[in-house]
């Protein structure tokens, strides 16, 4: 059985993405379709001091809405933007183990001088998430990026074509696949169809004082205090 999800390189993913990931052989990068503006592909949110609850961190880019691979990082706003978006990290998660522990190389890689080797935000954001996977998992994720295959459509029939291509056996879905999906074409295909049953944890965030619990942050919300990702029901990728 080779199992596959499929997902767009959003920006310092959330908990949801890698619960996805944490089931899957394959993640087919899905860079080919058009750029979202005000979305999480370059942008994500984490913890606030105040009473708001949360705050963006955000990467500042250029065009409109050209492919994914296409996008790319606006390197004059870019230093400024890195420069802020670092000291905030810093304040919010310094006193944390573990900030302490990833906190460094995650802001290496946002240090990363956009005229030499970062021009695009896909790089930038896969450079954060092949980190991230390391760091969850201990091991390199088996990605494949959608723009490499020959797939094509929209929606449902790319998300299948793809599927076909990579030779998936089982094709794991966000809730919100239950909107497009055409899981009889999935099945005629031989390709089993699941919905992830996601459910975010609840942890403790100590700026809250006894505010409510910010569900959805980014992924180093958790990584950076140190909650042990996938306690609850014990997924590791093998």
């Amino acid at each position: 059985m080779k199992k596959v999800t499929i997902h767009q390189p959003e920006f310092l993913p959330y908990y949801g993405f890698w619960h996805k990931v944490a089931q899957a052989d394959i993640l087919v990068i899905l860079d080919n379709v058009p750029y979202r503006k005000n979305y999480f592909q370059n942008r994500n949110r984490i913890i606030a001091k105040n009473e708001e609850g949360w705050q963006w961190i955000t990467v500042p880019v250029k065009g409109g809405s050209e492919p994914i691979q296409e996008k790319e990082i606006d390197s004059k706003l870019w230093n400024h933007a890195r420069k802020k978006m670092i000291r905030t990290l810093r304040q919010v998660y310094g006193k944390y183990e573990g900030f302490k522990i990833h906190g460094p190389r995650l802001i290496e890689i946002l240090e990363t001088d956009t005229a030499y080797l970062i021009d695009f935000l896909v790089e930038l954001n896969m450079a954060l998430i092949e980190y991230l996977d390391k760091a969850i998992f201990g091991k390199e994720l088996n990605i494949v990026f959608a723009s490499d295959l020959k797939a094509r459509g929209s929606k449902s029939e790319l998300i299948l074509n793809i599927c076909k291509e990579v030779e998936a056996t089982k094709y794991i879905s966000g809730q919100s696949g239950k909107d497009y999906l055409d899981t009889f074409a999935f099945k005629r295909a031989g390709i089993e169809v699941m919905f992830d049953g996601f459910t975010h944890p609840i942890y403790h965030q100590k700026e809250r004082k006894g505010q409510p619990f910010v569900p959805n942050l980014s992924i180093i919300d958790m990584l950076f205090r140190s909650i042990e990702i996938f306690q609850s029901n014990g997924q590791k990728r093998d």
